[in-house]
């Protein structure tokens, strides 16, 4: 017979590694966004570029500054669902087997 506790703990542990991972590749792109909106920034802040170039710069920043909110809503959403994958393990071992 089939560890019904067993298969469900791994499934919650399969879950908070999946999002843990994926939580870490959302920081890196976190930091590469910030790194980018830095560049963007400074490159705006230089005197002698053409105003043409200067708008196009201005509406990549504010794309920059959307998906770093996009990205740092992830990581939120990412956070609550290993909270909530951990607190399911742990109530999934309170149980017997029998139980399940």
């Amino acid at each position: 017979m089939e560890n019904k506790k067993e298969k469900l703990i791994q499934k919650e542990v399969d879950r908070i590694k999946d999002s843990e991972a994926e939580l870490e590749k959302s920081r890196e792109e976190l930091k590469k966004l910030e790194t980018e909106l830095k560049i963007d920034r400074k490159f705006l802040d230089m005197q002698d570029i053409e105003e043409s170039l200067k708008e196009e710069v201005k509406y990549g920043i504010y794309a920059l500054e959307s998906m770093i909110l996009e990205e740092r809503y992830k990581q939120k959403d990412l956070e609550k669902e290993i909270k909530i994958s951990r607190a399911r393990k742990q109530v999934i071992d309170k149980f017997d087997e029998e139980e399940l």
